[in-house]
């Protein structure tokens, strides 16, 4: 039996997107020395957090690598143990110890992120797109049969505000990626009209399809860059990269 050729289709760019994640973490390796939590890291780790929670959800096998890994430990001071710049610092023997300990872990946990990731890519080529996570009661059975794709009642206060901070940060790189790619001003006006639908649609109970549907058809007239950009927004609202027709 042949597979619908629009979930081919989202499974080729959820493997886009995830090629794009490694590249971006193969990037932040570029370094001599341990460059502390820069926005660069910071925004890529919230990308990997983002696509995986939503795929995969936190009880997963995959999530639980993620949260296992260790990039920069608690314990990390920029000042000693990052770069060093200015004249006349002076490290003891045990903080120049730490310093190449920290680096190392930070060099080898990217690499382990992008070995998950890898990992995911290749489940994903083989076995398709997982299955939307299922909620759970506190007696380990799910709450109700298909999930939600907007921001539940069920998650607590605190994991409703960092989704809703990496939600508004993805809406910002759409933005700012449409400006930056695309030439016409009223494509960029269209954009940002679909993006301002898509900020109404998280509020929603149930957030229409044919929303996502407009947005991934647009933002893939505009380019791949484009489309990369809204990827993110597309997980977090609807679950699901929404099946988006192939061009002719």
């Amino acid at each position: 039996m042949t597979r619908n050729k629009y979930l081919v289709e989202g499974e080729r760019l959820a493997i886009e997107y995830i090629e794009e994640l490694i590249g971006q973490g193969e990037s932040l390796l570029g370094v001599k020395e341990h460059p502390g939590k820069t926005q660069e890291f910071v925004e890529w780790k919230q990308k990997v957090d983002t696509f995986v929670i939503r795929k995969y959800g936190k009880d997963s096998f995959q999530w639980g690598q993620i949260a296992r890994t260790t990039i920069i430990p608690n314990w990390f001071n920029p000042k000693i143990h990052g770069k060093i710049e200015g004249p006349g610092i002076v490290l003891s023997g045990a903080q120049d110890n730490d310093r190449k300990a920290a680096f190392s872990m930070y060099k080898d946990g990217i690499n382990k992120l992008a070995a998950i990731l890898k990992g995911i890519k290749d489940d994903i080529d083989i076995n398709g797109l997982p299955s939307e996570p299922e909620p759970k009661s506190s007696s380990g059975s799910p709450i109700y049969a298909n999930i939600s794709p907007q921001f539940t009642q069920t998650q607590t206060q605190t994991q409703s505000q960092e989704q809703q901070q990496n939600f508004e940060f993805s809406i910002k790189e759409a933005r700012r990626t449409v400006e930056e790619t695309v030439s016409s001003e009223e494509d960029i006006k269209q954009a940002n009209k679909v993006l301002d639908e898509i900020e109404k649609e998280v509020k929603e109970e149930k957030p229409k399809w044919a929303t996502a549907k407009k947005a991934a058809e647009m933002f893939l007239n505009f380019g791949r860059d484009a489309f990369i950009s809204l990827l993110p927004v597309l997980l977090q609202v609807y679950g699901i990269i929404p099946p988006t027709p192939a061009k002719n």
